[in-house]
């Protein structure tokens, strides 16, 4: 049977389009094997193209390179997908003018023939309302680049990748440049079209209810109450009483949020789905404290996405590929953890310049999963580099993509390229690290579960004598930072930890340490006309042998050197807010419609002392709940305020 004239398009793709589509080294490879002859034809029909390569049954579809299917198990473009489209170039036509050698169709006319509401609809609305706030805040003609080229169109701007149009391919058939998200992609293709449209002056007309450049639309209004419905049922059912339908309506709720753009909402329902799907599963990892804070959190986002007029910010959407490109990072920390329930991983900490934030990448496996799975220093963990190169100085990252938590995501798909470090200026990299993690950021929607900190321990006297909390079985670490204030870091009393203070005690300078919360997790170590930044958990430094006679140096036992302090004792703000917790949990937990009358005392003497400091918000919200029966968004509020507050008070 001869050639289906829809080959024609795939066959005319050159190499810097199919670069665009997978990669130059792919490319190569491709072209390799089809020039040794691995390529042979299985089937062709009017609706298909069957070619076997290396084992792999690759079908070719009409609609451009992204309607190729094969089999193997590679993600995303892989080698025999290009091979395809380099075969389809020595493929011979029935008819001449059809040849991708022969002379090339008027793209640029066909795309201004589109329909705009079928492309809208091929798009999807979560790209459309992207590209439609873009198009309503600039001019979309300026500076784009619009280039016949052979049988393909290629559209580019300033900040865009490389898009290319497929004759015939439609939409769906484009190929953008690099690695993107879903969404993110087929809002770059959108924009592209919508700027050519722009650019012959044709207008582009959106749906009803999109284009308007501020305010949510009808379709964002109805995701956000739908989550707000989902957790206080969870609520009213009680978290202690969880069954699956609880955290099934909660990621329901969070993938309308995600269809209907709004990635905030998304990222927050789906961790409250998770903690909540963990409480029924019994997760030693999750408990019911951390569970409410989840659920209370997307709950407060949904009520204020209803209300009249939002801020912009909560949305947390943003513009067309915002998710992929490079990324430039300074490495703060690696840390190796273990999770009481059998689960290992590795987590990046890096500080990103551009977007004035720290960022987080987790690598790991559930309990029993994997064996092998365990710490390699210098084995590739993470996007396939090593910690050891994690460490080793500023990283830029290639394709890195979000997960739905909004950290960076583990995939294959991400590459990283580190420099050694040059120059470092360690107190400002500090101030900024900190006030990311300070003020508004610890109220903030989204707010990392741990705080992160860089502490410049002063020159003379600032590391102190490591102390024995024997109460709580931990080492303690007085450190006084350069500006004089006093950090009380801690680690488990284990010998390991023995031999890791050992080591840092004879260190002749510490230039910073990073904590998470009160665990000291690296430090930045002076070297010659440079900086070295090592792990505390998975680096592989040399540890004294850890024989008495170094435990004795470490810890010489008496009374002087145990801690006479608790690591963190709670002042009086904070007890009262922990008392107030504990009965707001105690009614979410079992769904009870009634406080007890030692309930009710609680929270009247609490009401009462809250007044007295000052606390009128807190005292006004629990007013309704020394009522009768206490409905469950008056619980969410109060948990999401005491977080707020909790966060202040620390």
């Amino acid at each position: 049977m001869s050639t289906p004239t829809w080959l024609a398009a795939l066959g005319g793709l050159d190499d810097e389009a199919l670069a665009a589509f997978g990669n130059r080294g792919l490319l190569r490879r491709a072209q390799r094997l089809v020039a040794d002859g691995a390529v042979t034809v299985a089937e062709i029909t009017d609706a298909a193209v069957d070619l076997q390569c290396e084992g792999a049954i690759v079908r070719l579809l009409p609609g451009g390179p992204t309607a190729l299917r094969c089999p193997c198990p590679v993600a995303g473009v892989c080698v025999h997908k290009l091979v395809a489209c380099v075969w389809a170039r020595t493929a011979s036509f029935p008819d001449e003018t059809l040849d991708p050698g022969g002379p090339a169709p008027d793209v640029l006319a066909d795309v201004l023939t589109w329909d705009p509401p079928t492309v809208n609809r091929a798009a999807g609305i979560a790209a459309v309302r992207r590209v439609a706030k873009e198009s309503a805040a600039g001019d979309l003609a300026s500076s784009l680049r619009v280039e016949p080229r052979g049988q393909q169109l290629v559209v580019a701007w300033p900040g865009s990748p490389v898009i290319i149009v497929v004759p015939g391919a439609g939409l769906a058939g484009m190929i953008v440049e690099g690695s993107h998200a879903d969404v993110a992609e087929r809002a770059w293709k959108l924009a592209a079209i919508v700027r050519v449209f722009a650019a012959h002056g044709r207008p582009w007309p959106w749906p009803d209810g999109v284009g308007d450049a501020t305010g949510l639309q009808p379709a964002q209004r109805e995701a956000a109450a739908e989550l707000v419905a989902a957790a206080e049922a969870v609520i009213r059912q009680g978290l202690a009483r969880i069954d699956p339908d609880g955290s099934a309506r909660l990621s329901r709720a969070a993938q309308r949020a995600k269809l209907d753009d709004l990635p905030l909402l998304t990222r927050l329902a789906t961790l409250a789905a998770s903690q909540v799907r963990a409480l029924h599963e019994r997760n030693d990892d999750v408990d019911e404290t951390a569970a409410f804070s989840a659920v209370a959190q997307a709950w407060a986002l949904g009520r204020a996405l209803t209300s009249p007029a939002p801020p912009a910010a909560l949305y947390g959407a943003t513009g067309p590929g915002a998710e992929a490109g490079v990324r430039e990072l300074v490495p703060l920390a690696v840390r190796w953890w273990n999770a009481p329930t059998g689960a290992r991983g590795l987590t990046w900490y890096a500080w990103d310049e551009a977007a004035g934030q720290v960022e987080t990448a987790t690598t790991g496996r559930a309990a029993g999963a994997d064996p092998s799975f365990g710490l390699n220093w210098n084995g590739p963990m993470l996007w396939g580099a090593s910690p050891a190169q994690l460490c080793s100085g500023p990283a830029t990252l290639t394709g890195a993509e979000r997960r739905d938590d909004g950290t960076l995501s583990a995939t294959s798909r991400t590459t990283v390229t580190s420099t050694p470090w040059t120059s470092f200026d360690a107190e400002a990299l500090a101030a900024k690290v900190n006030q990311a993690s300070a003020g508004a950021a610890q109220v903030a929607f989204g707010r990392p579960e741990h705080r992160l900190r860089m502490i410049l321990p002063r020159t003379s006297f600032g590391l102190g004598t490591v102390e024995l909390d024997e109460v709580t079985q931990q080492f303690v670490w007085p450190v006084v930072d350069s500006s004089g204030h006093r950090h009380r870091l801690a680690l488990d009393a284990t010998p390991t930890h023995a031999r890791l203070f050992t080591w840092l005690i004879e260190q002749r300078k510490v230039v910073a340490i990073v904590a998470l919360d009160d665990e000291p997790i690296a430090v930045f170590l002076p070297e010659a006309k440079s900086i070295r930044l090592v792990s505390l958990s998975a680096s592989s430094i040399r540890l004294p042998d850890g024989k008495a006679s170094w435990q004795r140096r470490l810890l010489k036992l008496d009374t002087q050197r145990r801690a006479t302090a608790p690591l963190r004792e709670p002042n009086a703000l904070q007890r009262l807010f922990a008392t107030i917790g504990d009965v707001v949990l105690a009614l979410a937990a079992t769904g009870q419609p009634q406080l007890t009358s030692r309930q009710r005392d609680t929270l009247i003497r609490c009401q009462r002392e809250c007044a007295d400091l000052g606390l009128t918000t807190l005292a006004t919200a629990l007013a309704p709940l020394v009522g009768e029966a206490p409905p469950p968004a008056t619980l969410l509020a109060l948990r999401f305020l005491l977080d707020r507050l909790e966060a202040l008070a620390d």
